[in-house]
């Protein structure tokens, strides 16, 4: 059986490191909003969230102010 080859590691950026440390943490704690793999890649390719993560953010934010 031949070696598994290691993945490649990347170098983030600070910001984007500390983005995607806090996303992991969110993620921990279960708060986040699923997409399914369409939504996220027309995110990605319009940078608008579909309408039940607005939807979902806005609910988060107003309890994180509170």
């Amino acid at each position: 059986m031949a070696p598994r080859a290691k993945p490649k590691l990347v170098q983030l950026s600070p910001e984007v490191e500390a983005s995607v440390r806090i996303g992991a943490e969110q993620a921990e704690r279960s708060e986040f909003a699923n997409m399914i793999p369409e939504e996220t890649e027309r995110y990605l390719e319009t940078g608008e969230l579909p309408e039940h993560v607005e939807r979902w953010l806005e609910s988060y934010d107003s309890r994180s102010v509170t």
